[in-house]
């Protein structure tokens, strides 16, 4: 059995989710290729870079130029969107013609936006399609998460997340992905959640869904003392460290604003908000914060997760953050809202806290709960949990039966 796993990136969380997917494959003796547009890292067998032809080269420098002149003339439609990520259906790549895919049983799509055109489900022939969801845009009209929006239900139209367009664009992309969508195709999320939405939306509800759990780095074994920690990473010892982590901090569906102004109401010299992430803005903290920046080395992350009493992830909208997952391997808990695939991973008052509602009052209320009880979470029970939950070997077997289907 061949598989190749198809990412537009080897960095971000989708992205390591589906990493993580291919090196379990492999340990498991079966034949994984990872197949990106990008690439950044270089510490991942099997991996390669898609090889652009001359006619993607050519077209690729054309929509450049284009681009180019349209913003010199001011002939470049105008378009604003009140969201953080909107992807199109269409791509310039030519995916059906690479040998990798080709030759391959199992083509396995995850985070695959600007890289697989939908046209190319009608143009693979003889593999077998399998396609882990991230997020909703696979099956919307451009969004990756549609907040209060239920058009994907039955046709996406007139998107509340464009505030400006001379377009439907939205109804484009929505008719585009239905045209071309591919007949046999199993569909697989990691939370519950997005199962269900996904099968009750417009598009995908005819396919096949299944529900696995993303994989996880095993590499570290061990849980790290929490002290030890600190002092690795240059932290005081007699603070009440709260972590914080996004990808891109300024993300608005990742909701670090409710958690300043928690913490703002604390104004406690006793905390230290530890960050992790991008972002361009300053930020209003009136406790001790730390900024860490963007981390991409995974054993300095197990130091961050092990120096924090606490992870709290103000997520409005997520499938099943990785972060969480991460943070219950190192024996830390986690306060997050009732939110996406969260409730799926949090076990209140074991490895967690579900905050009452999403709101500033109920997160300070769940932090205040937390360190006043903060002894009755055990850390290496959590860790435990962890790793019978979210167990490798389990995940892989589950991949395998539907690649054999």
């Amino acid at each position: 059995m061949k598989v190749v796993h198809i990412s537009t990136r080897d960095t971000g969380g989708a992205a390591v989710a589906c990493i993580r997917l291919h090196l379990a494959l492999l340990d498991s003796g079966v034949d994984s290729t990872l197949l990106t547009l990008d690439k950044q890292r270089d510490d991942i067998p099997n991996h390669f870079i898609y090889d652009l032809s001359i006619i993607e080269k050519f077209n690729l420098l054309a929509f450049k130029i284009i681009n180019k002149f349209n913003k010199i003339l001011k002939l470049k439609k105008k378009i604003a969107f009140n969201t953080d990520s909107f992807s199109y259906p269409r791509s310039l790549y030519n995916l059906h013609k690479n040998d990798l895919i080709k030759s391959a049983n199992i083509i396995h799509l995850h985070w695959v936006s600007g890289f697989w055109d939908y046209k190319s489900f009608a143009r693979i022939s003889g593999g077998k399609i399998v396609w882990t969801l991230h997020d909703m845009n696979p099956f919307t009209g451009g969004c990756h998460y549609s907040g209060d929006c239920q058009k994907f239900i039955y046709e996406c139209s007139h998107c509340p997340l464009i505030i400006r367009s001379k377009h439907n664009v939205a109804r484009n992309n929505f008719l585009y992905k239905k045209r071309y969508k591919g007949d046999n195709i199993c569909i697989v999320t990691p939370s519950i959640w997005l199962k269900n939405i996904s099968h009750s939306s417009n598009l995908f509800h005819d396919y096949k869904h299944y529900h696995i759990f993303n994989p996880f780095c095993t590499s570290i074994k061990k849980t790290i003392d929490k002290n030890l920690a600190r002092i690795k990473l240059e932290l005081p010892i007699d603070k009440k460290i709260i972590l914080f982590i996004s990808d891109s901090i300024d993300t608005k569906r990742k909701g670090f604003d409710i958690l300043i102004n928690a913490l703002n109401k604390i104004n406690s010299e006793e905390y230290l908000l530890l960050i992790i992430g991008k972002s361009g803005k300053q930020f209003d903290i009136k406790s001790p914060y730390i900024h860490l920046g963007y981390i991409t080395d995974f054993e300095k992350m197990a130091l961050v997760y092990s120096s924090s009493d606490v992870y709290v992830i103000t997520s409005l909208e997520d499938n099943l953050p990785n972060t969480v997952v991460e943070s219950i391997f190192f024996g830390t808990p986690v306060i997050g809202f009732d939110t996406g695939g969260i409730p799926e991973i949090i076990l209140p008052n074991i490895n967690g806290l579900l905050c009452e509602e999403v709101s500033v009052s109920a997160l300070l209320k769940s932090i205040e709960y937390f360190y006043n009880n903060i002894e009755s979470f055990d850390r290496e029970k959590i860790k435990t949990l962890a790793m019978e939950q979210f167990n490798n070997k389990v995940i892989v077997e589950k991949y395998l039966e539907i690649y054999s289907l």
